[in-house]
């Protein structure tokens, strides 16, 4: 199977408030090949939905970006296995 054809198969979910950054994140995912399902908001898309893949033991890479320190998101995504970077891009 070729790249392109592994890329088409996998999906990333681009979760964000901002309509810009949704569809710049969209535009760029897609250009690689990557299909994607898009979300308003994190209640449109659903947090739980790491944890229920957390509990499947269904191990796949989730990478949260926020331009908002919320520490009960925070919390819940890392109880369910994210691992936090406070680095930023200048």
């Amino acid at each position: 199977m070729t790249q392109q054809a592994t890329n088409a198969l996998l999906v990333v979910f681009v979760v964000d408030d901002d309509i810009d950054v949704r569809e710049g994140l969209t535009a760029l995912l897609e250009s690689a090949g990557l299909r994607c399902e898009v979300f308003a908001s994190i209640r449109e898309f659903g947090l739980d939905f790491q944890a229920e893949l957390a509990s499947a033991n269904i191990d796949i890479p989730i990478i949260f970006l926020t331009g908002y320190r919320d520490i009960p998101m925070s919390l819940k995504a890392m109880k369910a296995g994210a691992v936090a970077s406070t680095g930023s891009i200048g």
